[in-house]
């Protein structure tokens, strides 16, 4: 016997849909919404197309022996994930005031998502010499960017919050430990391309002596350990 093909409901269900298309979709809070974003993607890559010239000036000046000329081969792919990461940035600010005024955000949301899916796309597939691994994990993202656009994303945060585990007095949930792990990645990713900038600045656009460039280095350094250290433990 076949499964009743109840057209009333498909009906009702295309009338759902055609409503809330034209009452959100069609309206002006998402026209706002949607010109706000373009000005922070606006935004965010006049500073990446700034940087990229700037890094692509230096290059020709340096020669490829030079160490760094090196550092600012790595800047170069910092600056391939800086662009939808700064839009993120741009993002939040307008986001935060939607959110506390409890005006509409769902657009600013669902760009907000696809960008930092992009942007973790660009940061671990980018280096990956197995590029079909890169694809598989690059599907992995969207997919999960396609879960929180959509709000079927609570499932699974309710699985890994519930798969949990103690280390001595320390009870800690695989969500928390996944959570954290991905901080500490983009945190030691972010310090280490600044200090190749900040190396790059002292070694070849400073006038500071050797003695002065290697005590603020050194100072850079334990200045990012402690504030990375800091987020993660926060």
């Amino acid at each position: 016997m076949g499964i009743p093909f109840d057209l009333a409901a498909i009906d009702q269900l295309g009338s759902q849909a055609r409503d809330y298309f034209f009452q959100h979709v069609l309206s002006w809070a998402m026209a706002i919404q949607i010109v706000v974003a373009a000005c922070a993607i606006l935004l965010a890559y006049k500073v990446t197309k700034a940087i990229r010239t700037w890094i692509t000036n230096q290059q020709a000046k340096c020669s490829p022996l030079q160490e760094t000329c090196r550092d600012l081969t790595r800047l170069t792919t910092f600056s391939y994930v800086l662009g939808p990461a700064l839009a993120l940035v741009f993002f939040w600010i307008p986001y935060s005031i939607a959110e506390h005024f409890h005006w509409p955000q769902d657009g600013l949301y669902t760009i907000a998502v696809c960008l930092l899916a992009l942007s973790l796309v660009r940061f671990l597939t980018g280096q990956m010499q197995n590029r079909f691994w890169a694809r598989i994990l690059m599907i992995i993202i969207w997919f999960n960017a396609f879960l929180y656009i959509f709000h079927l994303n609570e499932p699974w945060l309710h699985l890994m919050q519930h798969i949990d585990f103690n280390v001595g007095q320390i009870h800690i949930s695989l969500l928390t430990l996944f959570r954290a792990v991905a901080i500490v990645l983009v945190l030691y990713w972010v310090s280490r391309n600044l200090l190749f900038l900040l190396h790059f600045w002292l070694t070849a656009e400073s006038d500071l002596t050797p003695a002065v460039q290697i005590l603020l280095y050194k100072l850079s350094v334990i200045f990012l350990f402690c504030a990375s250290v800091g987020v993660v433990l926060h």
